[in-house]
């Protein structure tokens, strides 16, 4: 066979690989150094600022450029200052949240002293320039905590359970104190904007909770729960079956045989569909599963042989598509569970944020970090 050693033959193949490559990989907007983040790490977005923290500081990026905005560190004397204690120091910060309405970002620490347990420092910046606006002490029962903002509401309790506490999110006022189930293993206290309502989760403890603090259900099961807010249904997955309710008087709406000796791990919801996107942990790999949102109807399922992904909060950046970090392998799939596109990050990849239009990541490489905005 004759090799093709023409020129205008190796430019047309030059061109048609530089025309295919944008269908497969995803075009960075901006790229600046940064800090090695850890999957601790929180990230909020406002219309025009993308917020994040290493721990000890947040910092604030221009979405259109990358550029550093302000930059909020934690000072020994504002930690001093809050407790009212002068040998008192803060612990990493482990909590972000953004509230739209009164456009406050909420940052949340612990903060120790030598005499006892830590506490929870909650605190208000104004998000356009991380001027610090409010803040308060909270007590905790000395280890982790959980917080979720939603409007002008900001939630939080103890690792334990056993109580919620609601702040106004411009302000800092106490709103409301709601006692809940507590337990023995770490809480988590979510939030859906498209419902108004938050998701506290206690052991085998569910409870559903208005922002004004009105207990909507209280659910005892062990397993996974999604709230659908395009079919409007709470959907909870077992190792016999995924069930899901009607929300508002939650009546039986369908259920769909569990085919996998694992319980499903929900991952996200489409956002015009209203399709369901779960994962199944096989120990050394998994499978990607979609249901239909109004059936329950198995849609397709995907199967992984590199391990337990990286399941950050479910991102899309456009109708129709979904993504996930599979290791540090940066995944975009079709509703129809096909791939869009895979691109490599690099070491210590994170899928930080997204919107309607990017998607943001940090990775490193060559021992050099970077958080990144692709489209």
């Amino acid at each position: 066979t004759r090799k093709m050693h023409h020129p205008f033959v190796k430019g047309l193949i030059f061109t048609l690989f530089l025309i295919v490559l944008p269908i497969y990989c995803f075009e960075t907007q901006w790229r600046v150094p940064f800090a090695r983040l850890t999957s601790k790490t929180s990230t909020q977005s406002s219309s025009s600022l993308f917020v994040t923290s290493n721990g000890q500081s947040i910092t604030s990026l221009d979405k259109s450029n990358g550029t550093q905005v302000w930059n909020w560190q934690i000072l020994l004397s504002f930690c001093r200052k809050a407790a009212h204690k002068k040998q008192t120091f803060c612990v990493l910060i482990e909590e972000l949240g953004y509230s739209k309405d009164s456009n406050r970002l909420i940052g949340g620490m612990r903060v120790r002293d030598a005499s006892g347990p830590s506490d929870v420092l909650i605190f208000g910046l104004q998000a356009d320039n991380g001027y610090i606006k409010w803040y308060t002490i909270l007590p905790n029962d000395g280890d982790t905590f959980a917080m979720s903002t939603l409007g002008s509401v900001v939630a939080t309790c103890p690792h334990s359970g056993g109580n919620i506490t609601a702040l106004n999110a411009d302000t800092g006022a106490t709103l409301w104190y709601k006692s809940v189930p507590s337990c023995s293993s770490n809480s988590s206290l979510d939030s859906n904007s498209g419902l108004s309502i938050f998701i506290y989760r206690c052991g085998d403890q569910n409870v559903l909770l208005s922002k004004e603090g009105d207990i909507l259900l209280d659910l005892p099961f062990e397993g996974d729960l999604i709230v659908n807010y395009v079919t409007r249904q709470l959907v909870v997955s077992s190792p016999s079956d995924v069930m899901s309710l009607h929300l508002g008087n939650f009546t039986y709406a369908w259920s769909s045989p569990q085919n996998y000796p694992q319980t499903l791990s929900f991952v996200g919801i489409d956002s015009s569909s209203g399709q369901i996107v779960a994962t199944v942990d096989l120990e050394q790999s998994y499978s990607l599963v979609s249901l239909n949102g109004t059936s329950g109807e198995v849609l397709w399922t995907r199967h992984f042989n590199s391990g337990i992904p990286k399941l950050q909060p479910f991102q899309s950046i456009k109708q129709g598509s979904f993504m996930w970090l599979d290791g540090d392998n940066l995944l975009e799939f079709s509703s129809a569970g096909s791939t869009i596109r895979s691109q490599p990050l690099g070491s210590n990849s994170l899928l930080l944020n997204g919107d309607k239009s990017h998607v943001y990541v940090s990775a490193c490489s060559n021992n050099k970090c970077f958080v990144a905005s692709l489209s």
